[in-house]
């Protein structure tokens, strides 16, 4: 299902796109009609040759193309959720030489969830971004104690007895 999901999604973008193309080619008819063709519309210059070339409904010269993005900073726009967000949700590496943050931030829910991903076995290196020594990983998962952590066996008897890597030391030795 989310294959075709995805495919409908990108039908509907393509079709879109083909809309917005296919109104920039009768601008570019009616332009040529009118005697305008090859004259940007904002300051009036003609558009160089290669331009027209490489893009033929085109109405602006490539100065005021280039102009007209960076007067919307398409390249480092961001979502306006980000304005309001504050610690904890917002970018939150906190961690700088300045202020000497040593409060749980993003950063360190990073290193975390990184710590999980990191493998030590020499097969599947696949996806460890940050190798095998970077986190020392030296708190014991799943135990609240030192204690929670010796392997235990309880016996027969009744009575718990220590686990030495599942060797079996209580009772008599097996004949060979």
């Amino acid at each position: 299902i989310g294959t075709e999901m995805f495919e409908r999604s990108k039908d509907f973008a393509l079709r879109e796109r083909a809309m917005v193309d296919l109104v920039a080619v009768d601008n570019a008819l009616d332009r040529i009609e009118n005697g305008n063709y090859g004259v940007c519309d904002v300051c009036g210059e003609e558009i160089a040759l290669e331009r027209l070339e490489a893009k033929p409904s085109t109405a602006v010269c490539y100065d005021c193309k280039e102009a007209g993005e960076d007067q919307l900073h398409i390249h480092d726009q961001r979502p306006v959720e980000e304005d309001v967000l504050n610690i904890p949700f917002a970018r939150s590496f906190t961690d700088d030489a300045e202020n000497e943050n040593v409060a749980y931030d993003g950063e360190d829910a990073w290193q975390e969830v990184a710590r999980y991903s990191e493998t030590t076995d020499e097969w599947s290196r696949g996806g460890s971004y940050y190798g095998y020594s970077d986190f020392d990983i030296v708190e014991d998962m799943g135990a609240v104690d030192e204690v929670d952590n010796i392997p235990y066996e309880v016996g027969e008897d009744g009575v718990i007895y220590r686990d030495f890597n599942g060797a079996d030391d209580e009772r008599e030795p097996k004949e060979n």
